[in-house]
């Protein structure tokens, strides 16, 4: 302000000492010849400076708010019933890279790709379907896809997991998908996918190119090694990934040289396990996980949320190991009994019998499944039909028993349970120490 008068000062004494030509007085008679033109010169030079000014003064706040209006530009708006808190905060903080490209179809279907989140452990895409005759909720399934996928150099992504939100006021899907981190030589890429529309499925294609400089890399990788016991059963621990968006636990519960003994022998166990994290002593719980068999044998993976900044212990709390176990026990029953089945029991109540059925009411521990269960009628086996009545009893422990009967059709003298398959859980609670490197 202190300069502002200043160069008022300054500019006042230099009009106050100016003096008069002397030839003022012709110079203003010619002028008063020529008002009209003049006057209308002064209003067209005025309109001129004050757009001039007009225009400083909008370039100004422009720039003065440029990086305000990009931190807003670079958030994806609408999304955030689709999101973690997570993923939220990286939005708010605009992280991800911004892609604004559509897709459209005959009859006003837009798909459109919003942005993507790529980070060492994931590349989510956010995208929407915009159907403007829309207005109902139940329209909705025949905008849901059988296949989505990107599509890179070599390697085709396809989707492992996804959560959409319905806006029905608006005709919209609001979508978030996620697929594996793509590899380190993909930049041009493409998001496709088939979409339903009356009868027929219809392609999509919606090419962009991949920002590494957007990319947010991990905060830790590293190799676990760690190898425990528990009720004979071998749990490694192998590696750890923490991400911006999420953290990664993967390891094995059975080597290909294990599954091998186990069809020959002729049990097989496929178990799995459950586990949280503790960080900084906060407990973590899974938001996914994953079991699956092939030349490595029987590996796992959990997910969790991402760890905070100031991470300072971490730890694995295992809570139970979940088994599936190929039996094939035949058990003859004749009246209510209690029978062993590795460690756990499973106690027949009542044996009746309807016009074309034998109905066996049993008693287990609640997550005691029996697949693939059949009954020996006279020597002839006989499938599940149905379970029904199914009700529970907790006992003074605090233990919840499950009560169902078991209906299979045909009736005979001599009955015989032949229980294929057994499904149970062996609650423990073991510590396992993450160090931090």
């Amino acid at each position: 302000m202190k300069e502002i008068e200043d160069i008022y000062q300054e500019k006042r004494d230099f009009f106050k000492n100016i003096e008069a030509p002397v030839d003022m007085e012709d110079r203003l008679r010619g002028a008063l010849n020529n008002i009209e033109l003049e006057n209308y010169r002064f209003h067209w030079n005025k309109i001129k400076r004050f757009s001039i000014v007009a225009l400083l003064l909008i370039a100004f706040i422009f720039t003065y708010n440029y990086n305000t209006l990009a931190y807003y530009g670079k958030r994806l708006l609408g999304y955030d019933g689709v999101m973690s808190d997570s993923l939220k905060d990286l939005n708010n903080l605009g992280k991800g890279q911004e892609i604004g490209k559509s897709y459209s179809f005959p009859g006003g279907i837009k798909i459109t790709l919003d942005g993507i989140m790529v980070d060492d452990s994931q590349l989510l895409a956010f995208y929407r379907i915009e159907d403007p005759s829309t207005k109902n909720i139940e329209d909705f399934p025949d905008l849901f896809f059988p296949s989505i996928k990107i599509r890179g150099l070599i390697k085709e992504y396809h989707s492992n997991s996804a959560q959409g939100e319905i806006r029905k006021e608006k005709g919209e899907i609001y979508w978030v998908h996620s697929f594996e981190p793509p590899r380190i030589y993909e930049k041009k890429m493409r998001f496709q996918g088939k979409i339903q529309i009356g009868d027929d499925y219809k392609d999509f294609d919606i090419p962009f190119t991949l920002d590494r400089n957007k990319a947010m890399g991990h905060s830790i990788k590293q190799s676990l090694n760690k190898s425990i016991t528990i009720q004979n059963q071998e749990i490694k621990f192998k590696s750890i990934l923490a991400t911006n968006t999420q953290t990664i636990i993967k390891g094995s519960l059975a080597s290909i040289l294990d599954i091998i003994l186990e069809d020959f022998i002729g049990e097989s166990i496929r178990p799995q396990i459950d586990f949280t994290l503790l960080v900084n002593g906060k407990v973590y719980e899974p938001t996914g996980s994953g079991t699956s068999g092939g030349p490595k044998g029987i590996t796992f993976e959990h997910i969790f949320e991402p760890l905070p900044e100031d991470l300072k212990d971490l730890k694995l709390a295992i809570i139970n190991i979940i088994v599936d176990k190929r039996l094939k026990k035949i058990i003859p029953i004749e009246k209510p009994q209690v029978i062993k089945l590795e460690d756990i029991s499973l106690e027949i109540l009542k044996i009746s019998e309807t016009k074309d059925t034998t109905e066996i009411t049993i008693k287990s521990d609640d997550d005691v499944l029996f697949p693939n269960i059949q009954l020996i009628v006279d020597g002839e086996e006989i499938d599940l039909n149905e379970v029904h009545s199914e009700d529970y009893e907790k006992t003074q422990e605090g233990e919840v028993l499950k009560i169902r009967t078991l209906s299979f059709k045909g009736k005979g003298n001599q009955l015989k349970l032949k229980i294929n398959k057994i499904h149970y859980k062996n609650e423990i609670y073991e510590v396992v120490d993450i160090p931090l490197k």
